[in-house]
């Protein structure tokens, strides 16, 4: 558990924990939270990060007695038909202990009369041996759900920048899921959104200054294709770079996705770019082509 604060994440990856948590809460109980609610109910994740404290609370269907031992039990993974987006059951122990040395989670799951609080503190832990913490219970209503989570003695400071890209992480990497609006999220009360950049439509120019024709292409293609008995699919496109306020490589490069999750492709320089089709890092390809890969048959390659 002391090691967890050593693991490579940044606080943007380490957020994006718990929204996986959240996010596949919802998708294995889409349908009864649709049926207590209504077709217009949704997904909400509110985020908000202060000096002393993060909190990241959603409407999602909590977590059941079911799965509350294995929930707090590090590298306890989830069941093989729920796996998802949460494949080896690390995300919310090790995140927490990233960011502090102490957390508490409390949750009411859907169809459960009861709100489950626990709090764990890593010194106790360490000092006095507790291997074994035991949840309050206190009575719920019968449609209440959801899952508080309050991070406590944090170790880090997070400065304007840190929410500024965590914001721009968390919009980039579930936009998917935002735009079919299966899914709200908040950070400090702003609502996130994702904007694709501009397409380019200009017409061909074979040559330096010498169009083919006047004719104006939208510089935009879909594909799909097989590879090992797996398809991926996605688009490729010019961003029209008279037409943007970002850093040419921002957005440039593929992003890959699996499952509708962004797994690569935040962030300056992070698009996927091999040489065959960007080239070296001052050609035009490497600075304007961008574009989605979705690999979900494609196992991950590291944790």
């Amino acid at each position: 558990l002391s090691y967890f604060a050593h693991i490579p994440y940044t606080p943007m990856t380490a957020i994006a924990e718990f929204v996986d948590n959240s996010l596949m809460s919802y998708l294995i109980n889409d349908t009864k939270l649709h049926k207590i609610h209504s077709s217009a109910w949704k997904l909400r994740i509110g985020i908000y990060i202060t000096k002393s404290k993060i909190q990241i609370i959603d409407n999602a269907a909590g977590i059941n007695r079911k799965d509350c031992d294995r929930a707090f039990k590090a590298g306890a993974a989830p069941d093989e038909k729920n796996k998802g987006l949460s494949e080896f059951g690390m995300g919310m122990k090790t995140a927490a202990l990233w960011f502090s040395k102490s957390f508490e989670v409390q949750s009411t799951a859907l169809g459960e009369k009861v709100e489950r609080i626990v709090k764990f503190d890593l010194d106790r832990a360490l000092d006095e041996g507790v291997a074994k913490y035991k949840p309050k219970i206190q009575t719920a209503s019968a449609n209440q759900h959801g899952t508080t989570v309050i991070l406590n003695k944090l170790r880090r400071e997070h400065a304007a920048k840190t929410k500024k890209q965590i914001k721009e992480y968390l919009s980039s990497m579930y936009r998917h899921f935002i735009k079919k609006n299966r899914i709200e999220i908040r950070v400090d009360n702003e609502k996130l959104e994702y904007q694709m950049p501009p397409i380019l439509n200009a017409p061909f120019f074979h040559e330096v200054g010498v169009a083919k024709s006047n004719r104006k292409i939208k510089w935009f293609k879909k594909f799909s294709f097989s590879y090992a008995n797996k398809t991926a699919y996605g688009f490729a496109g010019i961003f029209d770079e008279g037409n943007i306020g970002f850093a040419k490589t921002k957005y440039a490069g593929f992003n890959l996705f699996r499952f509708d999750r962004l797994i690569q492709g935040v962030g300056e320089n992070k698009g996927y770019r091999p040489s065959e089709i960007f080239g070296n890092p001052q050609s035009h390809s490497y600075q304007r082509i961008f574009g989605e890969i979705h690999l979900n048959g494609q196992p991950v390659s590291h944790i």
